[in-house]
């Protein structure tokens, strides 16, 4: 099975640009200096030794440089294998429904947000339902709750820090981080 099966459309773009910035030259190569800042920047906290050892275990990096395709051998293998984003959307997406009826409200909104020290304002809250609700009902399915997560560039996972939207984004970010980091 190719590697890139294991990311979504989304997660490829992000980390064929994250790539890019620390390949400025179009090489197809990173440095191994370059790449652990790109890891770094990911959002990955692991140690030289670690890093070390998973190159050694996936024989990347012998000539002192890596490629794209060797960026996600280790991205799938920090992250674990088989790595299901959706998984991880509808888990959050459960967390937040508040009163388990299938559907984000406002009222989720504003409850969680207050367990969690956010201050999100009515309008706040209006205005993520309205950046992700579709059919007008003014609440959020799970399709909807996908769809605004994948826009935004929301991984759940450790590549989530990396991508931060502005306005209304950014309280959908704030408050997936806040419950992840408490929930887990």
């Amino acid at each position: 099975m190719a590697i890139e099966n294991e990311f979504t459309m989304q997660e490829l773009r992000d980390l064929r640009e994250v790539f890019q910035v620390y390949d400025p030259s179009n090489t197809g190569s990173l440095t191994i200096s370059d790449f652990r800042k790109v890891i770094k920047v990911l959002g990955f906290k692991v140690t030289r030794r670690r890093l070390q050892e998973l190159m050694r275990e996936e024989e990347i990096g012998k000539e002192g440089l890596i490629t794209y395709t060797n960026l996600l051998q280790l991205v799938c293998r920090l992250q674990g294998a088989a790595y299901d984003s959706y998984g991880e959307i509808e888990q959050a997406f459960q967390f937040l429904d508040n009163d388990c009826d299938g559907k984000l409200s406002a009222k989720d909104l504003q409850a969680i947000s207050k367990n969690y020290g956010l201050k999100l304002s009515p309008d706040d809250v209006d205005g993520m339902i309205t950046e992700a609700n579709r059919d007008g009902t003014g609440l959020i399915t799970l399709q909807e709750f996908i769809e605004v997560m994948e826009k935004q560039h929301y991984f759940i996972s450790s590549l989530h820090s990396t991508y931060i939207s502005q306005n209304c984004s950014h309280y959908w970010y704030s408050l997936i981080k806040k419950t992840k980091n408490k929930h887990t």
